[in-house]
Parts: structure tokens; C-alpha cells; sequence
């Protein structure tokens, strides 16, 4: 697929962050974090759309144009709409129904399926739905045919867990093969366990603290999820895929980490990764994202309304995948790295797991 054929309005000009994550996928093997933009391609709600279906859900008084939605603080929207609700508060039986796998047109897309078979450490999600162990399961059985196992949700927010979350964790730092992806990380909860997912104010302060939110640490006690996520930023790089970046429980963790560290306010050196769609990004975002560490990797949407997200995301996955290739094997001539880029046999994973070149061009050939 030629990405400038599927993104003629401008030049590409965005090869070098590319290239520099796929050297960090490659030599760094950091964790990706997935969020609502990803399951959004196969019909799960964004973070706006879910709060317009919960509004007609509680049959809340909350005004559509309401300030705290404009400004895209939807925790505190959710706690406001549940506030003013004429009906039930559980919301356990439209959170089950809404992000359980029967009511969406499919189960994954071949974008999460490209993602999973890259060289991550891990995966980690904010989403509530199982998108991603169902594009794992997939993948496992492309690898290993019928005998592959299920792969199981971890839910950072349902205590039975504890002790899943702490295996979850030590094993990122010696993956065995990443590409045979057994468990997903859900920070924020599971459908299954709707009572205890992360959603409104009230949710984030009693998960993450109110650190967060106030800037005070003076008697705070140090939550699992402050200290989880503070220890994933801090121990890997990650690569944010379908997040809108505005997330200020996450972006403050980040300035925490920043200060802890002295890790500079002039010139930040880039310690995570965030692919974003172009006409998303605005200079001031971009801005905020390079001071806390993190790098705008930016891929552009073809200029037709269908399935535009899924097209420019294909194209830069492509575009990424040919990156990790020439990272990974540098030295071997051009026909073989052609032959390489051209042979969908070869995965990420395998290259990322960092096979002799001779013996990937030996199997390439025998391919042909």
C-alpha cells in the first residue's frame, strides 16, 4: 500500500518520528497502551459518544452543550449526570450490555491483529470491551493453529487479581515472545466486573488519589493504580494507540514522574510515544505531549468519510512494520530487505525477536 497514494493532501513528512519508534519497538520492546479509538473501529462508543448513550441511559437533566463536555472532562460529566439521573444509578446492566462482544458488527479488526503481532512487552488497555483478547486469540491461532490457548483479561480494578497483576508485571521485563500475547492488562475494569470499573471523578480519585487532581501529596495514601501505572511509565516506553491525549489523570502521572526524576524542563527527551491522526493534533497539544516526554507520531486520514481511520491507520501500520525491518536488520543488502518488506509471512514478531538476518532471508526465499 503506497501511503501517499491513500494521503495525497500534503507531503509525508513524518518518517522521522516513525522511524524513531520503530528503532524503539525494536531495541527498547516497549508496552502498548490502546484506548477507546481503537475499539471504536469495530463499533464500541469514544469517551463523547459514551457519554451521550449513558445520558439517555439515566435519563439525566445535563444540557448536550454542558461545559464540562466541551471541555472534554468527562469524568467529572459522568459524575454529574449521575448526580441528576431520574432513574436507577446501576449502571452494572448497560456497561455489561454496551461493551460485552455481541453487541458490536465485529469482534476485531485486522488493525489489532497487525498491532498484537508487533515485538510490545505487553499489552495494556483503559478500554472495558475484549477487542484485544479476541485479535490476540486470533493471532495465537494464525501461530499455532487450533492448540493455542485463550488469551485471559487481567483487571487492575477487581481485587481477586492481585495477584495476576503482579505476575502481569514481572513478566513484561522478560517476555518470553511477545507475539504469543497470553493476558491483557485492563487498567480502568472489565465489562464483567461492571461495579468496580473506572468511570466518573469519584472512580479516578479513589484509584488514582487525588494527586492527581490537586497537586497536593500531603497525606496522600499511594494507590495500587498510582502506583501500577507509575511503575509502568517509569520501567518501560510506551506507545499510546487510540487515545486523544487529554486524559489528566495520565498526563499528570507523566509531570510526577518528570519532577521525581529531574528529568529536565527545557529539553525533554523523548520517553514515550503517541500516534495520533494529524487533523487531531493542534500546536499546543503537540507542545504539551513533547514537554512531558512524549513523542507525536502522526499518520493521516484519506479524505473520503468510509472507514478513513481504519485506511490511514493500515497505511502507517505498514509504513511502521517497514521501519521495524530495516531497524532490525540494518546490515543486509537492499534485494534482501526488499524481500522481507514483500513476504507477509515474516511478522514483527519474528523480526523483532531479532533472528539471524541470514536465517530470515533463508526462510523468506524458501517462501517465494
Amino acid at each position: 500500500m503506497d501511503i501517499k497514494e491513500i494521503m495525497p493532501r500534503r507531503d509525508w513528512d513524518n518518517d522521522a518520528p516513525t522511524k524513531e519508534l520503530a528503532t524503539c519497538i525494536v531495541k527498547e520492546k516497549p508496552l502498548l497502551m490502546v484506548g477507546a479509538g481503537l475499539s471504536r473501529l469495530v463499533g464500541y462508543p469514544s469517551w463523547y459518544e459514551l457519554m451521550l448513550e449513558l445520558k439517555d441511559a439515566l435519563g439525566s437533566e445535563v444540557d448536550h452543550d454542558d461545559e464540562l463536555l466541551i471541555k472534554r472532562q468527562y469524568d467529572k460529566f459522568a459524575e454529574k449526570l449521575l448526580s441528576k439521573s431520574k432513574r436507577p444509578t446501576d449502571l452494572s446492566p448497560f456497561i455489561q450490555e454496551r461493551f460485552g462482544p455481541d453487541k458490536v458488527r465485529k469482534r476485531y479488526d485486522k488493525i489489532h491483529i497487525e498491532l498484537i503481532g508487533m515485538p510490545f512487552c505487553g499489552v495494556v488497555t483503559t478500554n472495558y470491551d475484549r477487542v484485544l483478547e479476541d485479535a490476540a486469540q486470533a493471532h495465537l491461532y494464525k501461530i499455532m493453529g487450533a492448540e493455542a490457548n485463550s488469551c485471559v483479561p487481567r483487571d487492575l480494578c477487581y481485587d481477586e487479581h492481585g495477584t495476576f497483576i503482579f505476575e502481569f508485571m514481572r513478566r513484561l521485563v522478560r517476555p518470553v515472545d511477545p507475539g504469543y500475547r497470553e493476558e491483557i492488562l485492563h487498567l480502568h475494569g472489565y465489562y464483567e466486573h461492571p461495579r468496580n470499573i473506572v468511570l466518573t471523578d469519584s472512580d479516578y480519585a479513589k484509584r488514582y488519589g487525588r494527586l492527581l487532581t490537586d497537586g497536593s501529596s500531603e497525606n496522600m495514601e499511594v494507590t495500587r493504580h498510582h502506583k501500577v501505572l507509575w511503575s509502568l511509565l517509569v520501567t518501560h516506553p510506551f506507545v499510546f494507540f487510540g487515545f486523544s491525549m487529554d486524559d489528566p489523570y495520565f498526563m499528570r502521572i507523566t509531570e510526577i514522574i518528570k519532577q521525581e526524576f529531574e528529568l529536565g524542563s527545557s529539553y525533554v527527551k523523548t520517553r514515550h510515544y503517541a500516534v495520533l491522526p494529524l487533523e487531531n493534533v493542534e500546536d499546543q497539544l503537540e507542545e504539551r505531549l513533547k514537554s512531558a516526554g512524549i513523542l507525536p507520531v502522526l499518520y493521516e486520514m484519506p479524505a473520503e468519510e468510509e472507514e478513513r481511520h481504519q485506511k490511514g491507520l493500515s497505511a502507517f501500520l505498514e509504513n511502521l512494520r517497514v521501519k521495524i525491518i530495516e531497524a532490525s536488520v540494518p546490515k543486509i543488502s537492499k534485494e534482501e530487505k526488499d524481500l522481507l518488506i514483500e513476504s507477509k509471512d515474516i511478522s514483527p514478531v519474528e523480526i523483532g525477536d531479532e533472528i539471524d538476518a541470514r536465517e530470515i532471508t533463508s526462510r523468506v526465499l524458501k517462501r517465494l
